[in-house]
């Protein structure tokens, strides 16, 4: 069932549609069927969730208002999932590209260091013998 809007079938053996043929086709015996389209926030239908009845049945309105409700629910799970998914995807590559920076500039202070200990220890035994020189 890819349609736009929930689609009932109160007596199956009644309703003659090539939808109906098709649905009971599938399911040996059935005598009732309703089903609500699962589309994503983008409009893509996934396909439906349905309910099937070896007797004919008639949906009530909080009925058929709860198969629809059920219907959003479950998208609205899937798409929150997805979206959780997609974060937890991001979080992982900033903090690989965040341990990568912090590595580098942990290399370039320890390099930086090196380079100014060098000229800095050369700087204090001048000091050091200057101030030897003039005691």
């Amino acid at each position: 069932m890819l349609r736009d809007a929930p689609y009932i079938v109160a007596n199956t053996k009644i309703d003659t549609s090539q939808l109906t043929k098709t649905l009971a086709a599938g399911v040996k015996g059935m005598g009732f069927y309703a089903g609500a389209p699962l589309i994503t926030v983008g409009g893509f239908n996934l396909g439906s969730l349905w309910i099937i009845d070896r007797k004919p049945q008639i949906l009530n309105e909080k009925e058929f208002a709860s198969l629809r409700d059920l219907a959003y629910l479950i998208m609205d799970r899937l798409e929150s999932s997805l979206n959780l998914s997609r974060i937890l995807t991001q979080i992982i590559r900033n903090k690989d590209a965040t341990r990568k920076i912090s590595l580098e500039q942990s290399e370039i202070i320890s390099s930086m260091g090196h380079e100014l200990r060098t000229p800095l220890n050369t700087i204090c035994r001048r000091a050091v013998a200057q101030h030897a020189q003039h005691a």
